[in-house]
């Protein structure tokens, strides 16, 4: 009998020693090094709605030739709701502004062809695999000529699948079901642009952030879109950071075109090419869709932002967006200094909600 009561006592130890690893394990997963940018400040999560996922290969011929194309890319007369769009809520993680409600992911995302040019060459370019892009536009081979102005489908997801996965920090992280930027109004992706895959919120927000800059300024500046992440996510050189699908880089809107040999770099902001109106529009459009956690941009930018802006905004409002003048706050504020980014925005965005083994 005792022996019986011994076993019984062993096994019981063993299931709440396997229990308890099992309800542990998720914190283990992300690493503890620092980023080489800094952490910025503590902002409460949003929720994401959105859960969609690529589909699997079977499914893909089937909805690859789907009329019309509707939904591949961003219709800006459409995806911005003004009624939607009207305040949800104005609190800290929208910088005591109004909220603006992200706009619908698009789930089918066309690409569009720029060169002559074939599969084999234009699928590294977006980041898609060729056997990806022959699969979702039946009849294609490796070798198919393309011609300038071809759209084809690049990323085909059901709304029902699972939602894009965040795992770990932004420095040391990976992302699973990545859902990449598409084409549309107020922004252009580069010829070459393989590292534009992100969460849900992400991508979400900066297409909320566009549609509201574009329907503001119609004809304005296209802004130049940077890196994201990787498809699958990991170290992406030369960032040290952009490895989970939350960290974007973009342009600001600027009073010149870029005339330098490179039209698709970043162009360097000083008070004489700056437009500090549509700048300002644009970043404070993306803040108040809640999603995100911190800005970095070099000081000198951020004070011709506090100067255009300042005048507008409430003691709070100016405390919890930026860290000028110095203050006793100014470490948990949005807008931070970081050296290397006087010609673009890099913003992070929040873990999306739930993914426990996403890292802030």
């Amino acid at each position: 009998m005792k022996k019986h009561v011994l076993i019984l006592c062993v096994l019981s130890l063993c299931l709440w020693i396997i229990s308890g690893n099992v309800w542990a394990s998720p914190g283990n997963l992300a690493s503890d090094s620092d980023s080489t940018v800094p952490a910025g400040s503590a902002v409460p999560q949003a929720s994401v709605a959105s859960k969609s996922a690529p589909l699997d290969e079977a499914q893909w011929p089937a909805i690859s030739n789907a009329p019309g194309m509707k939904g591949s890319e961003m219709d800006m007369s459409s995806s911005l709701d003004l009624s939607a769009n009207a305040p949800s809520e104005s609190d800290k993680k929208c910088a005591f502004m109004p909220c603006l409600k992200l706009v619908d992911p698009v789930d089918d995302v066309y690409y569009t062809v720029r060169h002559h040019t074939t599969v084999a060459q234009v699928a590294p370019k977006w980041g898609v695999p060729a056997a990806v892009i022959m699969a979702l536009n039946p009849g294609l081979t490796l070798e198919s000529k393309l011609e300038p102005g071809q759209k084809l489908l690049a990323d085909a997801r059901l709304p029902s699948g699972p939602e894009p996965y965040s795992r770990g920090k932004t420095n040391r992280g990976r992302i699973s079901n990545a859902r990449p930027m598409p084409e549309g109004e107020g922004y252009f992706l580069r010829t070459a642009h393989p590292n534009s895959w992100g969460t849900d919120n992400t991508i979400r927000a900066l297409m909320t952030m566009f549609a509201a800059y574009h329907e503001k300024y119609p004809d304005g500046p296209e802004v130049n879109m940077g890196d994201i992440s990787r498809r699958r996510g990991g170290r992406l050189r030369p960032h040290k950071s952009h490895q989970a699908g939350r960290d974007v880089d973009f342009g600001f809107v600027h009073t010149v075109k870029n005339e330098s040999r490179h039209p698709e770099s970043f162009i360097r902001a000083d008070d004489t090419n700056l437009d500090i109106e549509k700048t300002w529009y644009l970043i404070e459009s993306l803040i108040r869709t809640g999603e995100v956690k911190v800005v970095y941009v070099d000081i000198r930018v951020q004070k011709m932002l506090y100067q255009y802006a300042a005048p507008k905004l409430t003691p709070e409002q100016k405390e919890v967006l930026f860290s000028v003048p110095r203050r006793e706050t100014s470490s948990a504020a949005i807008f931070q200094h970081w050296p290397g980014h006087r010609n673009h925005f890099h913003v992070r965005f929040r873990c999306p909600a739930g993914q426990l083994t996403c890292r802030e």
